[in-house]
């Protein structure tokens, strides 16, 4: 294997395998019960998917795929991975496709985005 996809492997192969589970995961007719919190379901993907954002970001900062830029790429692949997996949700028995949860998706990705740029702005700074 080259050095060049050694290095891709690298960059991308934490976001890919994140995905990934993310999508074996959603195959799941059931999920192991969590705690009865208001908002449970929503939370748990506005934290997965900052979990994506923030290994998207690092894989598009290591090995930029496009010209986009490594805030909009990581907001485009997560949404797109985010819509996707809600649409196979809708094939799995006792599962459903839901606009609510594609949004907290979304959400999740933008607040890691938002965590980020503050970081670095802080970090460009000196503070």
């Amino acid at each position: 294997m080259s050095e060049g996809w050694r290095r891709v492997i690298g960059a991308w192969g934490p976001a890919v395998v994140y995905m990934a589970v993310i999508f074996t995961l959603s195959a799941q007719s059931k999920l192991p019960a969590a705690p009865g919190i208001l908002g449970w379901d929503k939370l748990q993907h506005l934290i997965a998917y900052a979990v994506m954002g923030l290994l998207l970001f690092r894989a598009a900062i290591l090995r930029p795929l496009t010209r986009l830029g490594p805030y909009l790429m990581t907001l485009i692949i997560g949404a797109l991975h985010g819509a996707a997996d809600e649409y196979h949700q809708s094939f799995v028995p006792g599962r459903n496709m839901s606009a609510h949860d594609w949004a907290a998706d979304v959400l999740g990705l933008v607040l890691a985005l938002a965590i980020l740029r503050m970081a670095t702005h802080r970090t460009n700074q000196g503070g």
